[in-house]
């Protein structure tokens, strides 16, 4: 065995030191008493201290280090190799431990000088040892060598530094969270410590207060029976005295006994007259009792008085339209009640508690605005700067509460939308208009008898249809389009009673229809929508809405028992019908399947007016529903309950006013699309 295996067992791992006093963790590590009284010192905690080898926290005895346990087996290997060594005391064993080898001698070739570095096997090595051990090996002067690794370190130094910079941010936040932490353990504590003295006084207050009546109730009678006890006592005494002198004369048989019998007589009658009867007071029983008995589950509900209560995110319920959606530079709210595991409330402030919203397209981010309401609720106040799709995370203790993120869509406000921020002019007579995924806008021009399509300026890129026939991608008074989600584009071809189905490039790839009554036959189409939830195209045709696969085979019909003239038709985003009907004057709502959901008319309190015809209809995605009115050439805004919230437009030929306003639309960024027919444009808000 090596001379200096006693290094490892025997030299504390703080000061490099030969053991001086060794302690024993709990994680089983040992140093010295004096180097855990320096480690306790470097703590932001004096209640915990660090092991150094394992990182572990160990909570510190109420005496200190001193009471941690010695190490018995380190200190029997200490003594054991004193004994077997006796020339090394403590002293010499540190001062060994210390020594440092000469650097410059070869340990192998004590007569030649370390001057090499073997870049083979990392060592530093002699002259000699290229002749034996490193033979071969790659090595260059020591000198040299050092100025290269040098370089290659100080290449180094930099990302460490700066990871060193971060690491001592983190740190900081993580020592500040801590700190937080342990304050606010001893605030805690002294507010239990504060609760139960304070009970503790109110039940000694009681305790002394019914004791105090207790002595007040009983005093006057424990002092009149104590006298009529005494004279008992004194009665009892000289009836015993009688009777004790009777048997002693009874017992004597001398003269003086015949001499004393008359005095002991007289005595005797004198102490033994008719005893005083006791008067009844002395025998009532005493009035006073004490009634100690305790509430229901009185000793229960103690046992479990207070509780640690720890905000679990799991267990929070935010609500609020907010949640939802929101309107560019208009405040939205949402609440959040904070509860424990239990699903108990939280009242106490969250310091962790935090919130922003994040925008979809490009990741930047918004601070929300957190404010602390009554009992267990926070009121979350965000202002999105941008309309589209936005996230709104709130987190507690850096984890997401149950629901987050929120998924919100951010659209202009409804009362912006008077004046339009694009005109595409020089259309004949726009029908039909829908968007694409990548924001074309596809527009019909029914007495052109063609399907234009631009890009999201209003620049035109193609046109499909250059003159009215029933051929091919031919068109006769073209009306609704649609789009569906590989980008293939449906046209109801109204004058040939058909529908029309080409490629985004204007290529024909099916029609399907011919005027009738029947499956696959059409009266009046005027409207189309493709669901992307159903699948399924909708053709609003008359009294009915006739359903088509993507391959336009019929499907089956829904409303031809509640529908007189549908004219206009849309879906939402969970996939649900809309059916503008203009001689019934209403909207009528279906699942995708056929069933009637609610009805949307002027019976509806704070809906449409009752002068309103109905002639077509959109749903942003945020469930608001646009309804053309074809009476007033205004567009009205209903929420999902079928409120009016809004409404625009006019007659006219101004920005903002329509002539005949027909098909409307809005894509997933919020932008309002409106046909404005006789005008011969269309108006983007």
């Amino acid at each position: 065995m090596s001379d200096d295996w006693h290094k490892n067992l025997l030299t504390c791992p703080e000061c490099l030191d030969v053991y001086k006093t060794p302690k024993e963790l709990p994680c089983m590590h040992i140093f010295c008493k004096t180097c855990l009284d320096a480690i306790l010192g470097r703590s932001p905690s004096k209640l915990f201290i660090e092991c150094l080898t394992c990182h572990k926290q160990h909570e510190v005895p109420v005496g200190g280090v001193s009471h941690f346990p010695n190490s018995v087996f380190t200190n029997n290997i200490l003594e054991a190799w004193i004994q077997l060594n006796p020339r090394f005391t403590e002293e010499s064993l540190q001062a060994k431990a210390r020594a440092p080898l000469d650097p410059k001698i070869c340990p192998q070739h004590t007569a030649n000088e370390l001057k090499l570095f073997c870049e083979t096997c990392q060592v530093v090595i002699c002259f000699q040892c290229t002749l034996i051990d490193h033979k071969g090996h790659r090595y260059d002067l020591v000198t040299d060598i050092l100025e290269k690794n040098k370089e290659d370190l100080q290449l180094l130094l930099g990302p460490v530094e700066s990871k060193v910079a971060d690491a001592e941010r983190v740190l900081a936040k993580v020592s500040s969270r801590y700190q937080e932490t342990f304050t606010q353990r001893e605030t805690i504590e002294q507010n239990i410590n504060a609760f139960f003295d304070e009970a503790q006084l109110i039940l000694n207050a009681r305790r002394k207060a019914l004791l105090n009546k207790l002595h007040v109730e009983t005093k006057d009678k424990l002092i009149s029976l104590d006298t009529e006890r005494n004279r008992r006592k004194s009665i009892h005494n000289q009836l015993y005295g009688s009777a004790k002198l009777l048997k002693e004369a009874i017992a004597r048989n001398d003269m003086e006994m015949l001499q004393a019998k008359e005095n002991i007589i007289k005595l005797v009658n004198e102490s033994s007259k008719e005893i005083p009867t006791l008067p009844d007071r002395y025998l009532a029983d005493t009035e006073v009792d004490v009634q100690l008995s305790l509430p229901y589950d009185f000793t229960e509900k103690l046992s479990k008085v207070g509780e640690i209560l720890v905000p679990d995110p799991s267990a929070c319920v935010v609500s609020g339209p907010g949640l939802t959606f929101a309107e560019v530079g208009q405040t939205s709210i949402v609440t959040m009640a904070v509860n424990t595991r239990k699903g108990e409330p939280f009242q106490n402030a969250i310091k962790s508690l935090e919130s922003e919203l994040v925008f979809q397209d490009d990741n930047t981010t918004e601070r929300c605005d957190i404010k602390k309401r009554e009992f267990n609720t926070y009121k979350i106040h965000y202002t999105p700067t941008k309309r589209g799709k936005q996230f709104l995370h709130i987190k507690i203790n850096q984890k997401h509460v149950r629901g987050s993120p929120f998924s919100i869509t951010a659209r202009l406000p409804v009362k912006k939308l008077g004046k339009p921020v694009k005109v595409i002019g020089n259309l004949i007579r726009p029908w039909g208009v829908t968007t694409t995924q990548n924001g074309d806008i596809i527009v019909s021009e029914c007495q052109k008898h063609v399907v234009r399509v631009c890009d999201g300026q209003g620049r035109e890129k193609r046109i499909f249809g250059d003159k009215p026939g029933s051929e091919k991608t031919q068109f006769y008074y073209p009306c609704g389009v649609a789009v569906d989600g590989l980008g293939n584009i449906y046209i109801a071809d109204t004058g040939n009673r058909r529908i029309q189905k080409l490629t985004s490039d204007g290529c024909h790839i099916a029609w399907a229809g011919k005027k009738g009554e029947g499956a696959h036959e059409f009266i009046d189409p005027k409207d189309i929508v493709f669901n992307m939830i159903s699948n399924r195209l909708y053709i609003a045709d008359s009294s009915r809405v006739q359903v088509l696969d993507p391959n336009l085979v019929f499907c089956g019909q829904i409303g031809s028992k509640v529908l007189k003239n549908a004219f206009g038709i849309a879906c939402d985003t969970a996939g649900n019908i809309y059916v503008s009907d203009n001689k019934n004057r209403n909207i009528q709502k279906f699942t995708h399947d056929g069933k009637l959901l609610s009805t949307f008319n002027s019976s509806l309190r704070n809906s449409l007016p009752a002068s309103c015809i109905p002639i077509t209809v959109a749903v942003d995605t945020c469930g608001f529903l646009y309804v053309v009115d074809e009476a007033t050439c205004k567009i009205f805004i209903l929420d999902t309950t079928g409120t009016c919230v809004a409404s625009f437009g006019r007659e006219g030929g101004g920005e903002g006013e329509f002539r005949k306003p027909h098909t409307i639309s809005v894509d997933e960024a919020g932008k309002v699309y409106v046909c404005d027919n006789s005008n011969n444009r269309l108006q983007v808000f």
